[in-house]
């Protein structure tokens, strides 16, 4: 595991996935409200991002001291899987959890234009009736593929400088 790829490869994933949003929502992110689900190198770049853009954030994490943090960052806490403060306020949710996140029943509870973003090709977020899905796994070498490759020859050739 090289941190360095890791660590840049999160925030192309994180900065493609605000494009897939602005391209796929009728409406601006400035004033939306937006559920990132994970608290991941992917999850906190992407909540930067969409606050940068005036999104209003949510971020939903298991680990209190993770929520902690949330909340010191000026974003909203949720409780990955529990959704205190319900689904239906969301205009766009994106997963980046390798796991099941939400149900079929809290998915029908989402506002019926909500947008779901699944960032995590081992994550779910289960489809119902009236909701946009984009399945939106690799994305580096979907939105950025000659950044991608730079960035993977530049960490190949670090990688052969340092043996």
């Amino acid at each position: 595991l090289d941190e360095k790829l890791t660590a840049e490869n999160a925030a192309i994933t994180a900065e493609g996935a605000v494009q897939l949003a602005m391209s796929a929502l009728p409406v601006t992110l400035r004033g939306s409200q937006a559920l990132v689900i994970g608290w991941g190198r992917i999850g906190q770049l992407l909540c930067k991002y969409l606050s940068g853009l005036g999104c209003e954030v949510t971020a939903a994490a298991r680990k209190k001291r993770d929520l902690a943090m949330i909340e010191a960052l000026g974003y909203t806490a949720e409780e990955t899987g529990v959704y205190r403060k319900g689904l239906s306020r969301y205009r766009v949710i994106f997963n980046t959890v390798p796991a099941p996140v939400m149900d079929a029943k809290q998915v029908a509870e989402t506002w019926p234009d909500c947008l779901l973003v699944e960032l995590s090709s081992g994550g779910k977020m289960e489809n119902a009736v009236g909701r946009q899905m984009l399945p939106a796994g690799g994305l580096p070498g979907k939105s950025a593929p000659e950044t991608a490759g730079i960035l993977i020859g530049k960490t190949i050739l670090r990688l052969l400088q340092e043996d």
